[in-house]
């Protein structure tokens, strides 16, 4: 049995700042450097760490930057069969400023917008269907929604996760697409974005089993047949990135469910990731292991 994770395989580059530059103003980095990223990347990197067996489906471009991540996620154990690779777009790229604990992010989004149609054997071993909402925007929308309406008449569990760039395109048409997934995990930005409605009015709505809002300092909540139940956050000394802490929570939340924890348990164990995360540089600048999601 595998995960499949669709979504976002891309080359980072991380400059880490003492503040943010003003318009015309030149500063000299305290760190910078290239890593690689992409949200379902990200995901899959830590799952495959964690032990499980993950097929990643993504689009990278026939370039060395293309050539590169897949070297890079083939060594960390992870099935590069479904991944494409596009001869006309170059690999997604993103530009990540680093100040004060917080993130500003510019990304040219490259061949991740351009899957092409994916074969409905994937899912044949799938125990679990991780989906980046970043999947269902440009020509890769199709293909994703095609897989996924296949995934739910499997009966397959299906676990999504927003994004703010895919909130921003496609607003609340997202939870139209994702209706009867079993978790959809979002942060407050995207929430707010997206009306702020009760979640549970969600849940009902669009019969989502569960809902997982990532709250940062604030920790989690935990929405589902049970009630609201808020998850404690794990504090950190000091944010040195938070770029992909948001990935980390998606890839324990899921890896806890895949172990047969209930649902508060592996939420739990999400935010000890995503706090473990802002510890290092990069989205997968620290890989998951079974000691940073217990106490």
């Amino acid at each position: 049995m595998s995960v499949i994770v669709i979504g976002d395989a891309s080359i980072d580059h991380l400059i880490r700042l003492e503040r943010l530059p003003a318009p015309g103003e030149e500063l000299f980095a305290e760190t910078a450097l290239t890593t690689p990223g992409g949200a379902g990347a990200n995901v899959a990197a830590h799952l495959a760490h964690l032990g499980h067996r993950v097929d990643l489906i993504a689009r990278v471009g026939q370039d060395p930057a293309g050539r590169l991540l897949l070297e890079h996620l083939s060594a960390l154990g992870l099935r590069l069969d479904h991944v494409q690779q596009d001869p006309k777009h170059p690999t997604t790229a993103s530009w990540i400023l680093i100040a004060g604990g917080e993130r500003t992010m510019i990304t040219a989004e490259g061949a991740n917008r351009f899957l092409a149609e994916l074969s409905e054997a994937v899912l044949v071993e799938a125990e679990l269907i991780i989906i980046s909402a970043y999947s269902l925007l440009g020509a890769s929308r199709g293909p994703t929604l095609q897989l996924l309406h296949k995934a739910l008449q499997r009966g397959l569990p299906v676990l999504a996760d927003l994004g703010g760039g895919a909130v921003r395109n496609l607003g609340s048409q997202l939870l139209h697409d994702l209706r009867g997934i079993s978790y959809l995990l979002l942060n407050e930005a995207e929430y707010q974005a997206l009306g702020q409605e009760p979640l549970d009015i969600w849940r009902q709505r669009y019969q989502i089993q569960g809902l997982l809002l990532k709250r940062g300092a604030r920790g989690a909540l935990l929405v589902d047949d049970q009630g609201s139940t808020p998850i404690d956050a794990v504090p950190v000394e000091q944010v040195l990135d938070p770029t992909g802490a948001g990935d980390a929570f998606t890839a324990a939340f899921a890896h806890g469910l895949l172990a047969g924890w209930e649902p508060l348990r592996a939420a739990r164990a999400a935010a000890r990731a995503g706090a473990r995360l802002t510890q290092s540089l990069g989205g997968q600048g620290h890989l998951l292991s079974p000691f940073d999601l217990v106490d």
